[in-house]
């Protein structure tokens, strides 16, 4: 493991280890933490998302989540932007 994925394993535990955090990264903090080894050799591999969330789907489902639910919402309102370029008089 190089030094960089050794400084983001300590900046992933010391994140998650605050106890003020929203239910959103309650939640990725518990998702993460049954895959942190295969997750933290992904990254140091410089794996892409979609590799990562489909290397870690077969540890934990819920992983990838998350990261499903931003794109279908950032879809979802790149639909609506696009109605309004509509002029009306």
């Amino acid at each position: 493991m190089s030094e960089n994925s050794l400084d983001a394993f300590k900046s992933y535990e010391r994140y998650c280890s605050l106890r003020n955090l929203s239910v959103d990264d309650q939640q990725f903090c518990y998702n993460t933490d049954s895959v942190k080894n295969e997750l933290l050799r992904l990254l140091d591999l410089g794996a892409d998302e979609n590799r990562v969330c489909k290397k870690v789907y077969q540890i934990n489902p819920d992983f990838c989540r998350t990261l499903k639910l931003e794109k279908e919402a950032k879809k979802s309102t790149n639909k609506k932007s696009k109605n309004w370029d509509v002029i009306y008089d």
